[in-house]
């Protein structure tokens, strides 16, 4: 399915069709997605193969096939770092809790622990969602957004060092989805990387120092996730049916991109029919990318998966 998406400076092309995936090959729920430096895009999902590779015009290039096939039946985030020159992935898988940096071909270089947190002695479940990584000293953010709402710092060692609940910023998180770190000045007013957390139960994005200090927050539905561009462009898909990008300043470029909240309310949604999903419109975006040249990969929250690539055209 193709369609041509025209914004106030800008066009891309909708493939839904873009990926190659293999014969004999069943998508779960597509949740992460990440493009490396060399164009190669990295699909995370729900399944027996649970991540997948694909060059830029969607052939498929490689899986992972050297650990158990149920090891991410609960993939959840994926976060791509360069540490020394050299690009990892971070992986979350929501059901086993497992936390790991991997290599781009799956090789195992660390494991986060859940944390011994007073959350967890007092019952509290931990499920973790998303985890990232700071460029400058190594430190670790996970997101513990479907367990007990809490945001885990951790050493480059996998240390535990402290937790953030997000009072001391907008409010209690509720369902803080993803973190991201990344240098955004125009927004922030510093120099140094910051702690973005989609907030998503409260609507919402919570901006933090790695220092755990409150910088500031925005509004928005149902935020998952985040990349940018090169340019500065920020990219968060919204669970309900779009995605935005906001400019260096994180103020809106684009909104409701690929808009179809009204789907949302439908019988079964987000495992709608087959005719429900149409070119130019989204279902359920839970994971999004740039790459080099600016195009956008998005992945949602479907059964049996749903990989769009967005090519710009102007």
């Amino acid at each position: 399915m193709t369609d041509t998406l025209s914004l106030a400076d800008r066009t891309y092309s909708w493939n839904s069709q873009w990926a190659k995936v293999p014969d004999g090959v069943n998508l779960g729920y597509t949740h992460g997605v990440a493009v490396d430096r060399e164009g190669l895009v990295h699909v995370f999902n729900q399944s027996a193969h649970a991540l997948l590779t694909f060059d830029a015009d969607g052939n498929f290039v490689r899986m992972w096939d050297a650990f158990p096939s149920d090891r991410f039946l609960g993939a959840h985030g994926l976060t791509l770092v360069q540490s020394d020159g050299e690009e990892f992935l971070w992986l979350t898988d929501q059901t086993s809790g497992e936390v790991v940096k991997t290599t781009l071909t799956g090789e195992t270089v660390l494991s986060i622990d859940k944390p011994e947190h007073q959350a967890y002695a007092e019952g509290g479940n931990y499920s973790p969602t998303w985890a990232s990584e700071s460029p400058t000293n190594g430190d670790v953010y996970v997101a513990d957004g479907y367990g007990s709402w809490l945001v885990h710092h951790y050493d480059k060692s996998g240390q535990y060092l402290d937790t953030l609940d997000g009072s001391s910023g907008a409010g209690a998180f509720k369902c803080p989805h993803a973190v991201w770190i990344g240098t955004r000045t125009a927004a922030t007013g510093t120099d140094d990387p910051v702690l973005y957390v989609t907030d998503r139960g409260n609507s919402r994005v919570q901006v933090f120092g790695l220092d755990g200090s409150f910088i500031k927050a925005f509004d928005q539905q149902h935020p998952c996730c985040f990349d940018q561009h090169a340019d500065g462009t920020l990219l968060v898909p919204d669970l309900h049916g779009f995605i935005n990008l906001y400019d260096g300043r994180d103020e809106l470029v684009a909104e409701h991109i690929g808009d179809n909240r009204e789907i949302v309310g439908k019988h079964g949604w987000p495992n709608v029919p087959d005719e429900m999903r149409v070119a130019g419109r989204f279902n359920s975006p839970h994971g999004g990318c740039f790459d080099g040249e600016g195009n956008i990969y998005i992945v949602e929250w479907v059964a049996d998966g749903r990989i769009t690539k967005l090519t710009r055209e102007g």
